[in-house]
């Protein structure tokens, strides 16, 4: 959270993100092949409907892996200099581990409307760092609230816990507990 005041958190400090893990990934556009890309490191392509109902983000992916036939790609950790969210950052719509997804088929970072959750190879979940500079260990299971709707432009999160704490200001306070 470059440039954002402590005061300016005001969700609180234990109840807001910093930063989490994301595993690397530099390939472009793949037509997958079964049990070709691991949801963790890919990124779904052409997904219809994802910014209303993020969770179909989820129909591209079977178990561990993306569908064969689906469009992936993947960027994380590559030219992270670049600074684009696709190569540097995370959100808090589909839980840790999920299949991270786009409505475009741009095969570099560029993309804008994008479901990225937060990878790791822990079993069942991710560290994150928080704002008051703890770490905590999430489990893929925690309150997503209902990601069949899209997130209104301000306030209180429509993601349940998770939502919760990626947000300094929304009003809303997570319960990970």
């Amino acid at each position: 959270m470059i440039g954002v005041k402590i005061a300016e958190i005001t969700d609180g400090t234990s109840n807001t993100i910093v930063f989490s893990e994301r595993l690397k990934a530099d390939f472009g556009l793949t037509n997958v092949a079964a049990n070709q890309i691991e949801t963790k490191i890919g990124i779904a392509t052409s997904v219809a409907g994802m910014t209303t109902a993020p969770a179909v983000c989820k129909t591209t992916a079977t178990g561990r892996y993306y569908t064969t036939g689906q469009i992936v790609k993947g960027r994380f950790g590559s030219w992270w200099t670049d600074g684009q969210a696709e190569r540097v950052a995370f959100n808090t719509i589909l839980p840790p581990n999920s299949p991270g997804c786009t409505d475009d088929n741009n095969g570099n970072a560029d993309s804008v409307n994008v479901v990225l959750p937060p990878t790791s190879r822990h079993a069942g979940g991710v560290n994150l760092g928080l704002a008051d500079g703890s770490v905590r260990f999430i489990s893929d299971n925690i309150d997503t609230g209902n990601t069949n709707i899209g997130q209104p432009d301000s306030g209180a999160s429509n993601y349940g816990s998770w939502g919760a704490l990626g947000s300094k200001s929304g009003g809303d306070l997570a319960n990970v507990d």
